[in-house]
């Protein structure tokens, strides 16, 4: 049986590490952890949550593309 592939979420500025399966949907990860981010949908649109991949960052969908600037894209 193949274990799940898992990543780490490294919240900033409290530095709390939290290890979920990849997939995970943040808003509710973060929910899941007491950490709420009122008015927010969960689509990726208020930008209030960031996330900066260290490695293999997928490619970014159109959405993103649109909403952020090209050295946010570069920097992962």
């Amino acid at each position: 049986m193949r274990m799940q592939e898992s990543v780490l979420i490294e919240v900033m500025p409290r530095r709390l590490g939290l290890v979920v399966p990849r997939g995970s949907f943040l808003l509710r990860t973060l929910a899941g952890h007491g950490l709420v981010l009122d008015g927010c949908g969960g689509l990726g649109q208020c930008r209030r949550c960031r996330v900066r991949w260290l490695s293999s960052p997928p490619q970014p969908t159109s959405a993103e593309v649109a909403r952020m600037a090209v050295r946010e894209i570069d920097a992962g």
